[in-house]
């Protein structure tokens, strides 16, 4: 499929009528990034045979926590946008169509998949100029980008390992790279081990003004984003906070 045909498709989607023009928007474009790599990629990866990516599930099939991200990206209006976990760009088109043309967004990813580079190029052609990918373990890709420009990021979403020890490591690198009073957003708080290291990294006094939205449930259509006969369950939680002044003493001793 080619792009300008997956570009027409979510603004004809997005021209239907709705009580919410903004949710109708996303939902078509998101809804047609997932098409457009599903069509290319599914017989390299069962979980792309249907929308829900089952086992790889994102922020483009959960048009609540998609909505959430867009207002919060509107509220903070960022200049950098910075994140851990491309995956299928989704998120970055969120965060992108609020920010605006003057935004620029860095991710970082494994890119341990075939079809993030081909996101990547969507999520380029219809923000051009306005994202960069940069492969590898956060661990370092992120020490290395806030050593060479400092804490760029206004706004940093933080979706990769999902483990205690790998959400702590890239809470503490993104607090690195975002300059104090910036937001850090994080995802999958549902599960015990990101979210101890949230709440520790807010005890620290990294992280100020916590807000959390939990237990939010959420069907995932196997179908199309208008189906409810064939649905996934999920009950999501998602936290933002403000980066504090102090930083992780790893940092301290580098700045």
């Amino acid at each position: 499929m080619r792009w300008a045909a997956v570009v027409l498709l979510a603004c004809a989607a997005a021209a239907s009528s709705s009580t919410d023009e903004v949710q109708s928007m996303l939902g078509a474009l998101l809804e047609s990034m997932s098409f457009a790599i599903s069509q290319l990629y599914a017989d390299r990866y069962d979980f792309l045979r249907t929308r829900a990516w089952y086992g790889n599930s994102h922020i483009g099939n959960r048009p609540v926590q998609a909505r959430a991200y867009y207002d919060l990206a509107r509220k903070v209006a960022p200049g950098t946008i910075c994140e851990v976990g491309f995956n299928g760009g989704h998120s970055a088109a969120v965060f992108l169509s609020a920010a605006g043309r003057r935004a620029k967004m860095v991710s970082f990813d494994l890119a341990e998949f075939e079809y993030s580079e081909t996101a990547q190029q969507l999520v380029g052609a219809l923000y051009p100029d306005q994202l960069r990918l940069i492969a590898g373990r956060s661990e370092t890709t992120v020490p290395r980008f806030s050593k060479r420009h400092g804490r760029a990021c206004d706004l940093f979403s933080v979706d990769g390992d999902h483990s205690y020890e790998g959400t702590s490591r890239d809470i503490s690198n993104a607090v690195g790279a975002t300059r104090p009073g910036g937001t850090l957003i994080l995802d999958d708080m549902q599960n015990p081990g990101p979210r101890r290291a949230f709440e520790e990294s807010v005890h620290r006094g990294w992280l100020v003004e916590p807000e959390c939205v939990d237990g939010v449930p959420i069907d995932v259509s196997y179908v199309h984003r208008f189906d409810s006969s064939n649905v996934r369950r999920l009950n999501m939680s998602w936290c933002s906070a403000r980066v504090g002044d102090v930083l992780p003493p790893e940092l301290s001793v580098t700045s």
